[in-house]
């Protein structure tokens, strides 16, 4: 058995993984490897065998690290294929970064979806026959190619560099209707991609804060909680303070809006409704010490603007709002509802200050 060759390896837009393709003399295999607050993961795809196939999985080889080939009564070629041809692959990655596919031309050969990993499933392969015990069968009805298709058009898509200009205007333009013209503009980006920003409205006696570009990205992993993801993947993060708090508790708010805005691609995770994240900054400034925020879809003291949406897919603002420690305990015993139903009672404007008390 020759030592495996590294024929293509492509790092994923989020920044925390590697898409790679192996290849020996025996078997070709095509890994998703991520490195998330130091928890390293590696996921793993049987693409094709080059030799005839075993009858059996190589268990104890597998353990002491040696790529398998699938067994013969899971493979569409039993005598083997060729080796795959580094010039004629690529790889093409979801649109959330999770999740990847291994094209060789034009041709989808295998794919390592965001749920692979768990309950004995790897990833599909096309010349898999079944389910496999180190890949399933990518039939010509596997939602994967429409899937990767579309993936492959939203990445080609930025190549134009009007993309972002574009929806900046429009996102700008859907905010400026519903409050009025932005105070302050600031970039969150850092240079890199993807580009996005932060705004500043004043609103009455309210400071609006909001992201735009977020959801230029949708969330990873929102399709292992829905069915239908749409609704649930695109978000741009958003507060809303009494200006009485000040111009310099305001930009604080603004830095802890702008370092989450990335979260859910570093951590492979999504926001929504009724989550709850730490916020320090919240407990610095608050009287009654609110060290988390709970995010809503809604906020009482302002009507959500009408967003355009972006490939079909809804955008809403997640609203933070400040909570105490029993208020969070409150939420995950009893349901984020029931805390929303006390704390929307209150008058608007107690979201927005710091003196706000708890109300469990």
């Amino acid at each position: 058995m020759s030592d495996p060759i590294v024929l293509l390896e492509d790092p994923s837009p989020n920044g925390n993984g590697v898409a790679v393709v192996e290849q020996d003399d025996r078997v070709a295999c095509f890994y998703f490897m991520t490195e998330i607050e130091s928890e390293k993961r590696i996921r793993t795809c049987w693409v094709r065998n080059l030799q005839p196939a075993p009858e059996v999985l190589d268990a104890l080889g597998m353990r002491e690290g040696v790529a398998p080939m699938m067994p013969k009564a899971h493979c569409k070629h039993p005598d083997g294929l060729a080796p795959l041809d580094p010039q004629n692959l690529r790889i093409v990655w979801s649109e959330e970064g999770d999740a990847a596919a291994l094209y060789e031309r034009d041709e989808l050969l295998a794919v390592i979806p965001s749920w692979s990993g768990s309950s004995g499933f790897d990833g599909f392969a096309r010349d898999c026959l079944g389910d496999g015990p180190i890949a399933w069968e990518l039939s010509d009805t596997n939602v994967s190619h429409q899937r990767y298709a579309k993936a492959a058009e939203y990445w080609r898509s930025w190549d134009a560099g009007d993309l972002w200009p574009c929806y900046q205007d429009k996102m700008l333009g859907a905010m400026q209707q519903a409050f009025g013209p932005h105070s302050r503009y600031f970039a969150i980006d850092g240079g890199n991609w993807p580009p996005k920003a932060l705004v500043w409205f004043n609103y009455g006696s309210s400071a609006i804060l909001s992201t735009i570009g977020v959801s230029l990205r949708s969330q990873p992993s929102v399709e292992l909680s829905f069915e239908n993801p749409s609704p649930f993947q695109r978000m741009e993060l958003g507060a809303c303070l009494d200006l009485s708090v000040g111009e310099s508790v305001i930009k604080e708010v603004a830095a802890y809006i702008s370092g989450q805005s990335g979260l859910p691609w570093s951590q492979n995770t999504w926001l929504g409704h009724g989550h709850t994240l730490p916020a320090d900054v919240f407990e610095r400034q608050s009287v009654g010490r609110m060290p988390f925020v709970i995010f809503s879809n809604k906020h009482p003291a302002v009507s959500n603007p009408a967003l355009p949406t972006f490939r079909d897919d809804p955008v809403s603002i997640l609203w933070m709002i400040p909570i105490s420690e029993r208020e969070r305990e409150f939420a995950i015993q009893n349901g984020s509802s029931a805390l929303f139903e006390r704390l929307f009672p209150l008058q608007p404007g107690m979201l927005s200050t710091w003196d706000r008390r708890e109300v469990v």
